[in-house]
Order: C-alpha cells, then sequence, then structure tokens
C-alpha cells in the first residue's frame, strides 16, 4: 500500500506500507509486491519520496536489505 504524505495541504512523499499496518492513516493506493519493491528501491517514477513505514516494515517483509 502506498499513503500520501501531506504538509500543509501539499504532497512532500509517500510511505509504502504492508497491507495490515495499523499506521494508515489516509486512503491508499494498493500495489504489487514487485511495484513496491520498485518503488522502496528506484523510485524514479515517483514525483516525491519513496520510504517504508518504520513500523510495519515492508522493505524487510518483501526481502529488501539496506545498509
Amino acid at each position: 500500500m502506498t499513503e500520501q504524505e501531506r504538509r500543509a495541504g501539499q504532497a512532500v512523499g509517500v510511505t509504502v506500507h504492508t497491507a495490515d499496518c495499523p499506521k494508515i492513516h489516509q486512503p491508499v493506493a494498493t500495489l504489487t509486491s514487485t511495484d513496491a519493491q520498485y518503488a522502496l528501491v528506484k523510485d524514479a517514477s515517483f514525483t516525491h519520496p519513496c520510504h517504508p513505514c518504520q513500523p510495519c516494515r515492508p522493505d524487510q517483509t518483501l526481502g529488501i536489505l539496506k545498509d
């Protein structure tokens, strides 16, 4: 799932969540696992920065290891 981050009504980034994350606060868009992996590793197609939710850690669930 992706959740757009907003500050003062402006989009500032995207957070990727697992489907069962309790920290989702806004309407979300669904992604396939392949699209989520791509978004977290190489987010050039996203207008804003993309990062994993820290509580649910979709990057770890998807097998993405970062230094």
